[in-house]
């Protein structure tokens, strides 16, 4: 078993320094030993100081801010113009654009903003392209139809088929009507007017003492009667054209509301298709007659399209 070796002793090693001396402890032991308090004027100068230092700071950099913002307040044209020591002042912003009117601008050209526009010529081009795109179905086509090839409205729904042909009835009742009253018209001014030159006649027979006065009454009253009748006549006939026209009308309104046009469906030349575009009411403001559309038939083998004025 080893044993370690006694450890040095430090009063006799050569690194441990000169011992103390008596007197320095003493005065060090004297210094560190509490006694009377420090003298009130050897702290409290300092604090004074201090006090007086940062309150100088603080009230100058209050002055100092108020300078910067009414210097930005009072004079910011001087400050965001461009300046120059050496050649003077130049054009600010104020003065290198002003208006001319409400459609020109003046631009100073010795500005910096001059020199940094680009200027460039512009060209008109024309460009095509659809204000509205919505869906539709051929609602009616003008076709050749039987042995005779007759002209002969066909429509994809049963009801504007039925409403066709309550337009188309009620069309001719409306002519026949017109030239019913015409006729009766014309019939009960014949038939008045025979009465009343028999009146007439009778009226210088019986003043010339050849005809009797009952004659002439009765005469006056088939006249009379004859006016009577034909009021009637014409009353009745006006009545029934009033009627048609109101059939009429009421059918108009239903191929209006299958949106079919009835004097396009009157007037149409044959081999014809009328395409009903499906428009929402917010978008009807951007359709107007006579503007040019396009239909494209999807279904068609390649796509068929052409272009009309809208009616």
């Amino acid at each position: 078993m080893t044993s370690l070796p006694d450890p040095p002793d430090r009063s006799k090693s050569p690194s441990a320094g000169p011992p103390l001396d008596e007197a320095a402890t003493a005065a060090a032991v004297a210094a560190s030993t509490p006694g009377d308090d420090p003298p009130a004027n050897a702290t409290d100068a300092p604090k004074a100081l201090t006090k007086l230092w940062f309150a100088v700071q603080f009230f100058g950099s209050l002055a100092l801010v108020g300078a910067i913002v009414a210097v930005l307040a009072f004079a910011p044209e001087r400050l965001l113009g461009e300046h120059d020591a050496s050649a003077g002042t130049v054009a600010t912003p104020a003065t290198a654009v002003r208006e001319v009117d409400e459609e020109h601008l003046w631009i100073d050209p010795d500005s910096a903003f001059a020199g940094k526009l680009v200027v460039s010529t512009t060209s008109k081009s024309t460009v095509s392209a659809p204000l509205l795109i919505v869906p539709g179905t051929v609602a009616a086509s003008l076709r050749p139809v039987g042995p005779d090839n007759a002209e002969q409205w066909q429509f994809n729904e049963p009801e504007a088929l039925e409403a066709y042909f309550d337009w188309r009835r009620a069309k001719i009742d409306e002519q026949f009507s017109i030239e019913q009253t015409d006729r009766v018209r014309d019939l009960v001014d014949t038939q008045v007017g025979s009465r009343r030159t028999i009146v007439e006649r009778l009226r210088r027979l019986v003043a010339a003492g050849t005809d009797s006065q009952a004659d002439l009454q009765l005469a006056e009253a088939e006249l009379l009667e004859a006016e009577i009748e034909g009021r009637q006549q014409i009353h009745e006939t006006a009545s029934d054209l009033r009627r048609a026209r109101q059939d009429l009308a009421v059918a108009s309104r239903q191929i209006a509301m299958l949106g079919l046009d009835v004097e396009l469906l009157d007037t149409a030349t044959l081999d014809i298709d009328v395409v009903v575009a499906e428009v929402a009411e917010e978008y009807r403001d951007r359709v107007r007659i006579g503007q040019s559309c396009e239909a494209r038939f999807v279904g068609a083998f390649g796509g068929v399209s052409f272009r009309e004025p809208y009616s």
